[in-house]
C-alpha cells in the first residue's frame, strides 16, 4: 500500500493555528504565522510515525520525506545560490529523509544527488513491478542501489526548466473549504479532471532558463536579458562549488567538451518535455 501525503504548509497566505503561534510569540508576526506552520507540519508528520507503529509496520514501511522546492526569504537555503523560483542551488537543493528500519539499519548520510522523478521508479523496483509497457521514458531512476548503501552517485542525468507559460491558478484554501462542507454533508462531487491538454507548445524554441546536473557538473542555459532568444552558458561543479560561483567556462578543452555533451544532453530532453506537453507520449 502506498499513501502520498502532500501539506499546503507552509506557504501563503501563512496563516498558523493559536497553539503553535504562541511558541513563537517573541517573533514578528509574519514569522510567527510561518514558523507556526513549519511546527504543525512536524507535529502531523510526528502523528503519522505514530500511528504506524501503532499499527505495528514501522519496521517494513517506507516512510520518504522532502521539500518540493528551496526556501523562501522567511526560509534558509543554507547559503546557497538564489531561492524558490530560480533553478540555481537554492531553488532546487533541498534535504530529503528516507526511514526504513528493516533495510536502512543504521544512520547515514548521502550527498548523491536525486529527485522526486526518482521516487516512482524506486518503488516499483522494491514492490518488484515491472514498468508497464505502455510507459514513456521516465526522468527518473530506481534509487534501490542507494538504499541499500551501494551506489555514491546518479548515473542517470537530470533536467530542469522554467519554462515561460503560466500555471493554472488554484485558490486551494476555497477549494478545501467547498470539499469540507461537502464531506459534512455527506454529498461529495467527483473532483474536475485535470491534465487536459488545452494547447500546442512550439517545437523550434526552447525559451526560459533551464539546468543539466550531470554527476557532480552543473550547467545552466540563461537567457540572455536584452534578448530572450539568445542564452549564455554557465557551467559549476557541485562537489566543489555548491554554491555556484565559480564559472568554468573558459578556455579549458576537456572542460568545453564536457560543456559541449551537457548541451546537447540538456536540448534532446527539453525537446522531450514538449513533446510530453503536447500530448505525444500517447499518441
Amino acid at each position: 500500500m502506498a499513501l502520498n501525503v502532500r501539506f499546503g504548509n507552509p506557504h501563503s497566505p501563512h496563516v498558523a493555528v493559536d497553539k503553535y503561534k504562541k511558541m513563537y510569540a517573541d517573533q514578528p508576526d509574519g514569522a510567527v504565522h510561518f514558523y507556526g506552520e513549519v511546527t504543525a507540519m512536524d507535529a502531523a508528520l510526528g502523528e503519522l510515525r505514530k500511528g504506524i507503529r501503532n499499527l505495528g509496520v514501522a519496521d517494513n514501511t517506507v516512510l520518504w520525506y522532502c521539500s518540493d522546492n528551496g526556501a523562501i526569504p522567511k526560509g534558509s537555503t543554507g547559503g546557497l545560490r538564489a531561492r524558490k523560483g530560480s533553478l540555481y542551488e537554492g531553488g532546487i537543493r533541498v534535504p530529503a529523509i528516507i526511514e526504513w528500519p528493516a533495510r536502512i539499519k543504521s544512520n547515514r548520510i548521502t550527498n548523491m544527488n536525486a529527485n522526486t522523478s526518482d521516487i516512482y521508479p524506486t518503488l516499483l523496483e522494491l514492490a518488484g513491478v515491472a514498468l508497464p509497457k505502455n510507459q514513456p521514458v521516465l526522468d527518473g531512476t530506481s534509487l534501490v542501489s542507494l538504499l541499500n548503501g551501494e551506489a555514491k552517485r546518479r548515473e542517470k542525468s537530470m533536467g530542469f526548466w522554467t519554462y515561460q507559460a503560466k500555471g493554472r491558478g488554484r485558490k486551494s484554501r476555497a477549494m478545501l473549504e467547498v470539499l469540507r462542507q461537502e464531506q459534512l454533508a455527506g454529498s461529495q462531487k467527483p473532483a474536475e479532471p485535470e491534465g487536459q491538454i488545452e494547447r500546442q507548445y512550439p517545437t523550434d524554441s526552447l525559451p526560459g532558463h533551464a539546468a543539466w546536473i550531470d554527476g557532480d557538473y552543473k550547467l545552466h542555459r540563461v537567457p540572455v536579458k536584452k534578448n530572450k532568444a539568445k542564452f549564455a552558458y554557465e557551467l559549476y561543479h557541485l562537489g566543489h562549488d555548491p554554491k555556484e560561483q565559480q564559472n568554468l567556462l573558459g578556455d579549458d578543452k576537456e572542460l568545453a567538451k564536457r560543456a559541449a555533451r551537457m548541451k546537447a544532453g540538456l536540448a534532446t530532453w527539453q525537446k522531450s518535455v514538449v513533446n510530453s506537453l503536447n500530448g505525444g507520449d500517447y499518441r
